[in-house]
């Protein structure tokens, strides 16, 4: 059995999900101790539980000290053999988050894994949205075989959730993921959901105005535009911006919240920096592909998140995965 220790690093919940699914990989019982340490409060939530959850029914697991603000738990997988998968989450916790382990493990079940999504979040802060999930990270892993396909039927916002949503992975080995720069870029798109009582503002309409025009005024390029607004639980609107290179891929979202314009939450999600292939999120959400396929790609900052992540991969997988910090390099060894 693997012993983690939770706080290492950044001490967060992505020691949780990546050791859950390189665990189920391996077929190596995992103990995570300490977990996230750092956090306040500390422990699991409810969100870190789901994840658990999830990762229990793809493989058949079994798992001791899985309750809301447990510090210790114990996972030993069974056979990751796919199929169907209901989730059905009381609270707005990252539908984006909870996925990761499944949309890793889930290249190895036996057959092709069905995830039915009923409540959560799927744009809330310090994760990605679900969006970005389908339009950068498995977008990306396309190009090397990867083949899931997302279908976000409503969006779920702070604090009530409700998200609904519908997810296939298929099983298949990767080709080795290389990305080294971003090369000239092909594409922008912009992606904006809302709540049905933003509308008579034109919330939607304003941010996605002002992300065009600077975008038309910055790279010349007239962006495709994908925006709608939902009957949600919860009032809330995000827009995401996707720069999409010959080699590289770069994704930037930004949530609303009151007493910010929209125009100004439009901004924030066009902040890029266009001298590594792949954005910083993305970078970290890469490793345990690169450790399980091998390849090389460069990142736009390596983050404590990344650097975290590069470690659990190690444990599961020895050597598996190094960083060249001078160049913003992620090499995986295969």
């Amino acid at each position: 059995m693997i012993e983690l220790d939770g706080s290492y690093g950044e001490g967060g919940g992505q020691i949780i999900r990546t050791a859950l699914a390189l665990s189920a990989i391996t077929g190596e019982p995992v103990k995570i101790v300490n977990i996230r340490a750092k956090r306040d409060p500390p422990g699991l939530k409810e969100q870190h539980l789901n994840a658990i959850k999830a990762m229990q029914k793809l493989t058949d697991a079994e798992v001791s000290g899985a309750s809301v603000g447990s510090k210790e738990i114990v996972f030993v997988p069974g056979e990751i053999c796919g199929g169907n998968i209901s989730l059905s989450i009381s609270t707005a916790g990252s539908v984006g988050l909870i996925l990761q382990p499944l949309l890793i493990a889930g290249l190895f079940a036996k057959k092709e894994v069905i995830i039915k999504i009923k409540g959560g979040g799927t744009w809330v802060k310090w994760a990605p949205p679900l969006k970005y999930i389908d339009r950068v990270l498995t977008r990306f892993l396309s190009r090397f075989g990867y083949h899931v396909e997302i279908n976000e039927e409503v969006p779920g916002f702070y604090p009530a959730g409700g998200a609904k949503a519908s997810i296939i992975i298929k099983p298949r080995k990767l080709s080795r993921i290389t990305a080294l720069q971003f090369g000239e870029l092909v594409g922008v798109e912009i992606f904006a959901d809302g709540s049905e009582e933003l509308s008579k503002r034109k919330v939607l309409e304003r941010m996605v105005s002002t992300a065009r025009l600077s975008i038309y005024n910055h790279l010349g390029i007239s962006p495709k535009v994908q925006k709608r607004y939902y009957k949600t639980q919860s009032v809330g609107c995000g827009i995401l911006v996707v720069n999409v290179g010959e080699e590289g891929i770069h994704g930037n979202s930004a949530l609303c919240r009151l007493g910010v314009r929209a125009e100004d939450v439009a901004r924030e999600a066009l902040e890029f920096s266009y001298n590594r292939a792949l954005d910083k999120h993305l970078g970290d959400q890469i490793v345990p592909f690169l450790a399980l396929f091998g390849g090389e790609v460069t990142v736009e900052e390596i983050t404590q998140h990344l650097k975290t992540n590069v470690w659990v991969c190690n444990q599961f997988l020895p050597e598996s995965v190094k960083l060249v910090e001078n160049e913003n390099t992620i090499i995986g060894n295969l």
